[in-house]
């Protein structure tokens, strides 16, 4: 038998002197993808036990090396509400199998409600262990995310790497990562390679604070989305079914959006982005926020859930020092390297972090981990159903932007005024109060595995 180097990720006891070695060969998958299968040794025979867990202990840390001083701890949290109810099961099938061949300790937390792993992640000192990893969708990462920025040490909590093993029904940060399926993901996991990845602040009136890794739209891609969650039993092809009832809606939906440029953010200079002094976010008559957003501010991961001081600036919200005069129906009123969107009605509207929002759909392909910036992609009138199935097929292949009719632009920041009924606000398919958001990007602040 021959295992290559990056094949291995650990052994087990076997009988008192035998042992078996566990490994992951690359194959493609069924959609063209390289993923990850696992595979067991026969038992071999050493000498003695002693031998054989002295041989064990070699294979697990060449396999599956320690990448800080505190050991090979990982912080685990399972969502048994992902995957249709199953990632809970494939935990216990595939996933815990793995981390004890690899030699992992692994502290896990089943959460029982809304917001549960953000309150776990918040009271952990994420410096103890190797990463945090989430077992179920997108919406459980991001409530790990959200427990990362608690109190004045939470600079050296995002040295802590997050990551998704896919049990959910879109699994964006599993798909960008590489992740395409839970074999895969643990042996990412097992490598412990990473990479940097920007998180952007949602910042809303009375001190709402989110952080996220994905995106943030209103209008068709919210309703194929939370639209649909009666669905979930479906699994993905319920987004499929959520984007054609769009389409054949021909509905558009307003909001005022300004937004600053990436290519204006960096030319911005300190003077330029400095406000006024440090207090919350207010809101205020006609749902206008009056604040300067620096300093010390108060965060909720998640609705309902504990407050906590601290989190990195946003110096170009800080700009915006009188938001009472600040009024999106008024373009001269923007401050400098400030802009409007042009259209207020659109047919598609999407600001994006990352390349993949599902396992299949390439909505941002020109997105990257670390670029600093959102797309902000939107397209102002789908005129015909006809137009609208050809757009599903092109953001399917991730080619929508040869379209003349999306449009793109690269920024760091931007302010969200929700008009329309008959829709939500959606961070990292999580729906968050309906009214008016203010975004700042955040470069490479927090830390991803990857396979």
């Amino acid at each position: 038998m021959q295992v290559k180097g990056e094949e291995l990720i650990g052994a087990t006891l076997e009988k008192g002197d035998g042992i078996k070695v566990w490994y992951c060969t690359l194959r493609k998958g069924s959609s063209g993808r390289q993923i990850r299968s696992l595979h067991k040794s026969a038992r071999f025979t050493c000498t003695s036990a002693h031998t054989a867990q002295k041989t064990v202990n070699v294979l697990q840390s060449i396999g599956s090396p320690s990448k800080g001083s505190h050991g090979k701890r990982l912080l685990v949290f399972i969502n048994p509400h992902s995957g249709r109810g199953k990632a809970k099961k494939k935990y216990h099938k595939v996933v815990e199998a793995m981390f004890q061949a690899a030699g992992f300790e692994v502290v896990l937390h089943v959460t029982e409600r809304p917001g549960h792993a953000t309150d776990i992640v918040k009271e952990e000192a994420l410096e103890h262990f190797q990463a945090v990893v989430a077992v179920g969708g997108d919406g459980t990462a991001f409530e790990v995310l959200q427990g990362y920025f608690n109190g004045p040490d939470w600079q050296q909590r995002t040295r802590t790497p997050f990551c998704l093993v896919p049990c959910g029904s879109g699994n964006a940060l599993s798909a960008n990562c590489g992740m395409w399926n839970a074999v895969t993901a643990v042996y990412g996991v097992c490598k412990g390679r990473q990479r940097p990845i920007d998180i952007f602040s949602v910042l809303q009136a009375e001190g709402q604070r989110f952080y996220a890794f994905l995106s943030i739209y209103y209008g068709m891609m919210a309703n194929l989305d939370r639209g649909t969650d009666h669905l979930r039993w479906m699994g993905p092809v319920r987004f499929t079914i959520g984007a054609l009832h769009e389409v054949f809606q021909r509905k558009k939906y307003a909001a005022r959006v300004a937004f600053m440029p990436s290519a204006a953010a960096s030319r911005q200079s300190p003077a330029d982005m400095a406000g006024s002094g440090p207090g919350p976010l207010q809101e205020g008559a006609g749902d206008k926020a009056c604040s300067n957003m620096g300093g010390q501010r108060q965060e909720q991961g998640r609705v309902g859930s504990k407050t906590a001081s601290e989190g990195p600036a946003t110096a170009l919200l800080d700009g915006l020092c009188n938001f009472e005069q600040l009024d999106l129906g008024r373009a001269n009123n923007l401050p400098q390297g400030w802009q409007m969107l042009p259209c207020e009605d659109t047919s598609f509207f999407a600001a994006v972090n990352l390349p993949f929002l599902d396992f299949t759909s390439r909505t941002g392909p020109q997105a990257d981990f670390d670029t600093g910036c959102l797309d902000l992609m939107y397209i102002e009138d789908l005129k015909s159903r006809k137009e609208g199935l050809e757009f599903l097929d092109a953001i399917g292949k991730g080619k929508h932007l040869e379209s003349t009719k999306c449009r793109l632009e690269k920024v760091a920041a931007l302010i969200i005024d929700p008009l329309s009924p008959g829709t939500w606000l959606v961070v990292d398919g999580e729906d968050i109060p309906y009214k008016r958001v203010y975004v700042e990007v955040h470069s490479k602040l927090c830390n991803v595995l990857v396979a």
